[in-house]
């Protein structure tokens, strides 16, 4: 089953939204259908966990594969959603974040042709880390692009 919005996807709105307040609308319009998804699905009975248990998603797959309910489907998608963004942010957050960083600084430093994708990754970095070099970074990367753009 495939989810109107996941977790990830939410987080990384809020994080893009901030200032921007057309960015901000986007972001509570689809917070407010995952809130209202989540509490369509889930009871007491079916409790709602921010950081479900692998053998909590497990039960949930076993219950929606047993009943074939679409309700028990959407539960398990939305707790495996839950269960996946909780892994790839513990074990992969930092390397990422290290490895994109670096990325760019060589590709600017080399002097590279830069991409749009690559002023993504470095407004992504500026936001999640706004330190002055995250900062200096992305605004060279945004300058290079506009100078190209404008010859």
């Amino acid at each position: 089953m495939k989810l109107p919005v996941s977790a990830a996807e939410l987080k990384k709105m809020k994080l893009m939204s901030r200032g921007n307040p057309k960015k901000i609308a986007e972001y509570t319009l689809k917070e407010k259908q995952y809130k209202e998804m989540v509490s369509a699905f889930f009871d007491d009975e079916t409790p709602f966990a921010s950081h479900p248990s692998e053998s909590y998603v497990e039960s949930l797959r076993r219950k929606a594969e047993e009943t074939g309910d679409e309700a028990d489907k959407a539960r398990y998608a939305i707790m495996k959603d839950r269960f996946d963004m909780n892994e790839y942010e513990h074990k992969q957050a930092h390397f990422d974040y290290v490895k994109t960083r670096s990325t760019l600084i060589q590709k600017v430093s080399a002097g590279e042709k830069l991409t749009k994708s690559d002023l993504h990754d470095a407004e992504l970095l500026a936001r999640q880390s706004p330190g002055p070099e995250n900062m200096v970074l992305y605004s060279k990367i945004k300058r290079e692009l506009s100078q190209e753009a404008s010859e």
